[in-house]
């Protein structure tokens, strides 16, 4: 549907936020419950256009190398 992932995460985010607002309401109980039935096709939908379209603009580790970008190695101690 949607080729960015930005807009698949925003409506995603919109989506969570009105079952939200009718989870609220107990007029609209009953539109919650559509919007909780359709969740997991929305979860679905968003990760597939991530997984899908998304780019990693950071550069590639090298052999040794195993994860963080922001820390050395050395700083992070032991676990």
């Amino acid at each position: 549907m949607f080729r960015k992932p930005a807009i698949a995460v925003s409506v995603g985010t919109v989506y969570i936020l009105l079952y939200c607002f009718c989870l609220q309401n107990e007029e609209k109980l009953n539109i919650a419950f559509l919007l909780f039935s359709l969740f997991p096709i929305i979860i679905i939908w968003v990760t597939l256009t991530i997984i899908k379209f998304s780019s990693y603009e950071g550069r590639e580790l090298n052999d040794e190398e195993w994860g963080y970008q922001d820390k050395e190695k050395e700083d992070l101690g032991r676990f």
